[in-house]
């Protein structure tokens, strides 16, 4: 008997179903003056049958002797077919897939696109720690790169794990150097939003994240430490803030890895750059990008490739 078969057999309950297939409530915040009600998406009968059963070629049937199965038995299912394919994981991954979100959030919460950026990985964490709630009585834990490993076991004994680090055996960590303003902020939670979908252990904190009492009140030299403990730096220099060149400048003397981008509408602008970047600048190169979720979420998966490239030492075509 497969044991990580069994593993994986455990999510079949009514409880972790209620969550996937979006009939339990996750959270509740007050995005004022609107109450929002998270859920993962919500999945039909069909939804389960079709866009998932059928995308991963299962015959999962729809009805038994004329009536529509519900939905947990249609899941059961699901989570058969996916376990004898070795295929648990993809399918979990569909179904936490961004553009789900993305649909649920316009849709049905009728929120404006630039919301997805803070709910979606909001509302992925709480799907997980609710299904985890269920799995801690069955000695299982469900990761944040939907693996799935024993809570007894010694970590030899759990699922095949599929590279969730990506190649690095403990957490790396990065700094990005940015101003505190909408847009590049807006660029960095793009960043961490595809760290944490492509599973790149790697904590991307900025200024101001974490409060160390070491320091007390001497940010910079707080800044300072976190420049020169930094596997991966990000600098982004839209706005022409002297800020951020003084800490490019701290990371460029400690020859950091450093990728550096900047904002189209900045590089382009009288006010800044004037389409002409400092020369010591150009010396690195520089990735722009523009305003919008899916401008944003293009160059960030693109920075994440290079960032993976810094922390595993391997090659990444940018083109």
């Amino acid at each position: 008997m497969n044991v990580n078969k069994e593993y994986w057999k455990k999510l079949k309950d009514k409880e972790i179903v209620a969550v996937l297939d979006g009939d339990t409530e996750l959270e509740e915040i007050n995005d004022n003056p609107q109450i929002l009600h998270l859920n993962m998406p919500h999945l039909t009968a069909r939804d389960i049958v079709y866009k998932i059963g059928n995308h991963f070629n299962y015959f999962i049937p729809l009805k038994y002797n004329g009536l529509i199965r519900s939905r947990w038995q249609l899941f059961y299912d699901l989570i058969d077919k996916a376990t004898e394919n070795n295929q648990i994981q993809e399918v979990l991954q569909f179904i936490f897939d961004k553009e789900n979100f993305r649909v649920y959030i316009e849709d049905e919460l009728a929120l404006d696109i630039s919301a997805c950026r803070k709910l979606i990985p909001q509302i992925q964490d709480a799907a997980v720690s609710r299904i985890n709630d269920v799995l801690y009585t069955k000695d299982l834990k469900l990761t944040k790169g939907y693996d799935l490993i024993s809570l007894k076991a010694k970590s030899s004994n759990s699922i095949q794990n599929l590279s969730v680090n990506n190649g690095l055996d403990k957490a790396k960590v990065g700094f990005y150097i940015l101003p505190f303003e909408k847009v590049p902020e807006d660029m960095m939670g793009a960043v961490k939003a595809e760290l944490d979908s492509e599973r790149v252990n790697l904590d991307l904190v900025k200024a101001g994240d974490i409060f160390d009492s070491r320091y007390k009140t001497n940010i910079m030299a707080e800044i300072k430490d976190k420049i020169r403990n930094a596997d991966v730096i990000m600098a982004d220099i839209s706005g022409k803030n002297p800020n951020v060149f003084f800490e490019l400048g701290c990371a460029m003397t400690l020859n950091k890895a450093i990728i550096i981008i900047c904002n189209k509408e900045s590089f382009d602008s009288e006010n800044d750059y004037d389409g002409q970047l400092p020369l010591d600048i150009t010396m690195n190169r520089t990735i722009f990008y523009e305003v919008g979720f899916e401008s944003e979420r293009e160059k960030a998966q693109k920075i994440v490739k290079e960032i993976r490239s810094i922390l595993t030492a391997t090659p990444v075509r940018v083109g």
